[in-house]
């Protein structure tokens, strides 16, 4: 339960829908991703079947400025999206979106990409990246992620290998592989964060109460075996918050943050494929939705076409890029499809 977040969330929405704040929106295999024009805020979702989605929210999406990246610059902390320290400029690709984030001293190129994982055929996940790039000037410069989970509220908040359930404030220094938040009503259904390769590795994981991590600036305090409730405000609501600690970029100096995350279905992100190039999505997806007898079988292989031809197309822009191994992933797949044709011809009427 969320009690007065929730009240101000959907107070917060009914402005935002009243008002018409647009959003870039793009849907590939069984990730939706919705980023808000205004300010930078994003909104992830997933579906269990492909061939009829219903996409569920991964994180708190009512008000999905709940999500949030901070800055720390110097002693100085800003949120991206909340003041106008940051200018923005968004752009949307085939293979995603991306947000220039721009002040005197410092850019910030921030990009989600679409992952498939080795376990998937169709993409299941996003890269989340960062690009800091100083100016003229030097300054230690650090970043900090707060995700506002809810799947297990109602039940098991986290799982991380290695340890038991994760229901109270937990503070990891090495975090483990991948910390999971489970859906309490849906097993199919579960975001899953990757904490080591191919993510970078945060210096400091906290899972704590939202409002306590919010209301941290940069540093926490944490108190290991609290629960996630901080009453009358909250009760059982739960959050990561991942530090990437202030390090020192001189001038014309570059540092690079990445995040994956996405389905808890796809295992692991490890070797996962990046990109998934051209909108022939948009052409298939009304294909499946103008053709509602096909079977799920039908529509589930028309998606798997999509993000093959999402990936060709990705490879014809970086023709270096193409490996053996992609190759024969693709010639498998176009053979898997040729398969499915010939039994749906054996079987027509």
């Amino acid at each position: 339960m969320k009690n007065l977040k929730l009240t101000l969330g959907l107070f917060l929405a009914f402005i935002f829908v009243s008002q018409g704040l647009p959003a870039l929106e793009i849907t590939r295999g069984k990730v939706k991703l919705e980023v808000s024009e205004s300010n930078g805020r994003f909104s992830l979702y997933s579906t269990a079947d492909v061939s009829n989605p219903l996409f569920v929210p991964l994180l708190y999406a009512v008000d999905p400025t709940t999500t949030k990246v901070y800055v720390k610059i110097g002693t100085r902390t800003i949120v991206l999206g909340d003041t106008s320290y940051f200018s923005h400029r968004m752009t949307k690709s085939a293979d995603g979106i991306q947000i220039l984030w721009t002040s005197p001293f410092l850019k910030i190129l921030e990009t989600w990409t679409f992952v498939t994982s080795v376990n998937s055929p169709v993409a299941d996940g996003v890269r989340w990246d960062f690009r800091l790039e100083t100016g003229s000037l030097q300054e230690n410069v650090g970043l900090k992620i707060l995700l506002d989970t809810y799947l297990g509220e109602k039940a098991t908040p986290f799982l991380a290998p290695g340890y038991q359930p994760v229901d109270s404030e937990t503070v990891w220094t090495t975090p483990p592989d991948y910390i999971v938040s489970p859906s309490s009503t849906n097993s199919q259904i579960g975001l899953m964060v990757m904490l080591s390769s191919p993510s970078t590795p945060p210096d400091r994981t906290v899972a704590a109460n939202w409002k306590r991590l919010n209301d941290s600036p940069w540093d926490f305090e944490a108190q290991p075996g609290r629960d996630f409730s901080l009453l009358p405000y909250s009760y059982n609501d739960s959050a990561l918050e991942l530090w990437y600690n202030p390090q020192l970029m001189t001038p014309n100096h570059t540092r690079e943050i990445s995040l994956f995350m996405g389905a808890a279905s796809a295992g692991t992100f490890v070797n996962a494929k990046i990109g998934s190039g051209a909108p022939v999505g948009v052409i298939l997806d009304k294909t499946v939705s103008d053709v509602p007898d096909l079977s799920k079988s039908a529509k589930a292989d028309l998606q798997i076409l999509d993000d093959l031809l999402n990936q060709i197309a990705d490879k014809q822009k970086k023709p270096e890029s193409l490996t053996p191994a992609d190759e024969q992933a693709m010639q498998e797949t176009l053979d898997r499809l040729e398969k499915q044709k010939q039994i749906f011809k054996s079987t027509a009427p």
